[in-house]
């Protein structure tokens, strides 16, 4: 008798299923654009063109391989980093964040509420829906802008960025209408910088050119913050806390160089011989 052998696949890849602009959006502003697994702040402009800035990602709390659906219910907010390093690892959904707030994990780890990450969610409740448009636009912008600072020959062009940045703006117009303005939700940080200001006068573009001048502009933000954040890495790495200091000091005096990112080294020199480098609960100052 011939043996009967099973006909099902094992190895079968489940498509994965995608959650839609609209869904990104909501829970985008559900999750006070904060990472839940480490805090981050995910409102580009709260970064400006310094290097701390992630995009914002819906990671699939049950995997989409796993079966788990496009739900808003089964999405958080999650930094690009951190749903990378996640994957397919369910035991990796240990959240710190949950629809906003800090979660007893968190809490336990930390010590407590932190009070620079209440101010951080009380100010990023005023989010709303269509603000996940102009992030997005914030984004394309951004990465036009590393295109030119260090040209790497992609198929995808600046003008290419710039002309995604261009759609989400319109998409952001059409869906704020009737949305309070930016400045008095009271999202922004105060003072802003020139980065940041540069990012905001998108809000007025809405031709190719005006968007394709923004990025020139701020190339030589970037540039100014990636040097800067080179350094000081380099120096920690070379165990060499003065030079870190002196890179601190002209960094502060470069009018280019992001406040944040000021902030960042200078917890982080702090943080020496503690817990190291980390870019996990970013602090807003």
């Amino acid at each position: 008798m011939k043996e009967r052998t099973s006909t099902r696949r094992t190895d079968v890849k489940r498509p994965r299923k995608e959650f839609s602009d609209a869904d990104k959006a909501f829970i985008y502003k559900r999750d006070r654009a904060t990472c839940a697994f480490t805090g981050q702040s995910l409102w580009i402009l709260d970064h400006g063109a310094s290097p701390l800035h992630e995009i914002d990602w819906v990671d699939h709390i049950r995997p989409s391989s796993r079966g788990g659906s496009a739900n808003r219910d089964n999405g958080v907010c999650a930094s690009s980093g951190a749903n990378y390093k996640k994957g397919n690892n369910t035991r990796d959904a240990d959240f710190w964040f949950w629809h906003g707030q800090p979660t007893e994990t968190c809490l336990y780890y930390a010590g407590g509420a932190l009070p620079w990450l209440m101010v951080q969610l009380k100010r990023l409740a005023g989010l709303c829906e269509s603000d996940w448009y102009l992030n997005r636009a914030f984004n394309s912008v951004l990465i036009a802008v590393d295109q030119i600072n260090e040209p790497d020959g992609a198929q995808r062009t600046p003008r290419y960025w710039c002309k995604a940045a261009l759609s989400k703006l319109e998409q952001w117009r059409k869906y704020s209408e009737n949305d309070p303005p930016l400045e008095k939700r009271r999202i922004l940080l105060k003072p802003l910088g020139g980065d940041q200001l540069l990012l905001l006068s998108l809000r007025t573009c809405v031709t190719l050119h005006a968007v394709m001048n923004v990025v020139r502009k701020l190339a030589p933000y970037a540039l100014a913050n990636d040097m800067a954040d080179s350094r000081f890495l380099k120096a920690l790495q070379a165990k060499r806390p003065d030079r870190a200091k002196q890179i601190i000091a002209k960094a502060r005096a470069n009018r280019k160089v992001s406040r944040q990112l000021i902030a960042w080294m200078r917890r982080n020199l702090e943080a020496v011989g503690g817990t190291g480098i980390h870019r996990k609960l970013e602090e807003d100052e």
